[in-house]
């Protein structure tokens, strides 16, 4: 199977994101020396396939305290590496597993981890478990495929309530709440062979598995239809830049959309949408940190929308629906379960 690139009609991110934010030039020089300090206190890590053939990404909310975690990195430094990581996904991950799948692959499976986290914990990270959501609500929609939270503790089903209103309801249809005896359910989904054994599975990879990038898109094949696609994406923005623009017509209408991937075939023509950008600041105004150390969105991050998370996904279908709320921290107390 041979995939090639083309102009995208549906625009996944705006271009005026795209340029204010860089996205191409931090995919390009964006390093992230503190990866390994980071992933002690937050594991977040791409690591190998499902039986669909989708890259599986796993998070764990178990040791995360951000008091610690902004001692070793910078909210700022955080939304770039969430950035750079669904770029490439879209740009290198994708791609590889389709064209290794001969199919297309447009989505990932994602697996967050509870483990231990009681709910006072959550709420003092769910303000940026929700800031990292937007950024994929709002630039990277439609590519989560299965999300598992494992693990959950049975007062989730309290918390769940809250979070549940955060989102649409076709993505609720693709969250799925197990607890400690998850194994057997998810490993219908992904080989166990697949699974890090930090989440219950057998896979232990040298040095670990949420440092190893593990997967077919570092293997040689691997590595040279990402070679591949970024060749063509080079002569499509070559080309495009030597071919005159209407002005006057819609960005999208004058090649400025996103590219795509898509199947090479007399009978099938299908795209996988192909993102973009990355913020060193959202809109008007950079990424801070707030209260309590909180990753503060500007509330004017409306360019585009529909869905998926890094954490917990927030999704619209809305084109121009607001941000949601900068935090949900409702109190403690209003968590408890009936008496």
């Amino acid at each position: 199977m041979v995939y090639k690139l083309r102009e995208d009609v549906s625009v996944i991110v705006t271009d005026t994101w795209r340029r204010e934010y860089k996205v191409d030039e931090l995919y390009e020089t964006f390093t992230f020396p503190e990866k390994e300090a980071v992933s002690k206190l937050y594991p977040q890590f791409y690591h190998k396939t499902d039986k669909d053939g989708r890259p599986v990404y796993v998070e764990q909310l178990t040791n995360l305290d951000l008091n610690k975690l902004f001692k070793v990195t910078t909210p700022e430094r955080l939304i770039q590496q969430l950035v750079y990581e669904y770029e490439k996904c879209q740009r290198e991950r994708l791609p590889v597993c389709s064209e290794m799948s001969n199919k297309l692959i447009e989505t990932s499976c994602t697996i967050m981890d509870l483990k231990s986290v009681g709910v006072a914990q959550f709420w003092k990270v769910s303000s940026y478990v929700q800031q990292a959501s937007k950024i994929g609500q709002f630039y990277y929609p439609e590519t989560m495929g299965r999300f598992y939270i494992i693990n959950a503790p049975y007062i989730f089903t309290t918390v769940w309530s809250v979070v549940k209103s955060w989102l649409d309801p076709v993505t609720r249809e693709k969250i799925q709440i197990l607890g400690s005896n998850f194994l057997s359910e998810l490993s219908k989904q992904i080989p166990i062979e697949n699974i890090p054994s930090i989440v219950g599975g057998s896979c232990q990879c040298p040095g670990g598995c949420h440092m190893s990038d593990a997967g077919p898109w570092n293997t040689p094949r691997g590595e040279e239809i990402i070679r591949r696609v970024r060749n063509e994406r080079q002569r499509l923005k070559l080309q495009n830049a030597d071919e005159p623009h209407d002005t006057s017509a819609p960005a999208h209408e004058q090649g400025a959309g996103s590219a795509a991937y898509v199947e090479d075939s007399p009978a099938q023509q299908q795209a996988v949408k192909q993102p973009s950008a990355m913020p060193q600041q959202i809109n008007e105004a950079p990424a801070v940190p707030a209260k309590d150390n909180a990753i503060v969105l500007p509330p004017s991050a409306k360019d585009d929308t529909t869905a998926k998370p890094l954490a917990i996904p927030v999704t619209s279908n809305s084109p121009n629906v607001p941000a949601p709320p900068v935090q949900v921290q409702p109190p403690i107390s209003t968590l408890a379960p009936p008496q």
